[in-house]
This record gives C-alpha cells, sequence and structure tokens, in this order.
C-alpha cells in the first residue's frame, strides 16, 4: 500500500529523523502550531507490530510517499473462500 501527496516534500536530510518521536521537519510548526509530531512515529510502531515495515521516498518540491504493507486479516480471507 501506498499514501502519496503532491506536497512540499521532505528534505532528505530530514527522512531518516521523521519517524522519531517529537520530530518536526517544518521548523515553522513550532510550540504554537498544532501537532505534537507523535504522528509517523505512532504509525511505524503500528506497522512494526504487525511485523512489517514502511519507507518513504520524498523529493523537495515535488511531494511525499510512503510504501507500506500490513497482513490481511483472517475475516478478509474467509470472505475470500466464499
Amino acid at each position: 500500500m501506498y499514501v502519496k501527496d503532491s506536497g512540499i516534500g521532505i528534505p532528505k536530510e530530514d527522512q531518516k529523523l521523521i519517524f522519531d518521536r517529537f520530530y518536526k521537519s517544518d521548523l515553522s510548526r513550532g510550540k504554537d502550531k498544532k501537532g505534537t509530531g507523535l504522528g509517523l512515529s505512532i504509525v511505524k510502531e503500528i506497522i512494526k507490530a504487525h511485523d512489517e515495515n514502511i519507507n518513504v521516498i520524498s523529493t523537495p518540491g515535488v511531494g511525499t510517499e510512503f510504501i507500506f504493507s500490513l497482513p490481511k486479516s483472517a475475516a478478509m480471507d474467509a470472505d475470500e473462500d466464499e
């Protein structure tokens, strides 16, 4: 699966840090701005809990793509067998 946008992108030097708790790549999103810097950290932990991985591909000025996989649920497998 993937999630892709055509936003401002994430600088290369920030990409290895974006999954760290409380990290904010955009310094203009300081203490007075909304957001805690926890979102991607939580996403990564959920995906890791399923023994899967998440990767990022980003080009500043072009956009960002997050690529990840999650296992199918047993209910989805049962629906396919019908």
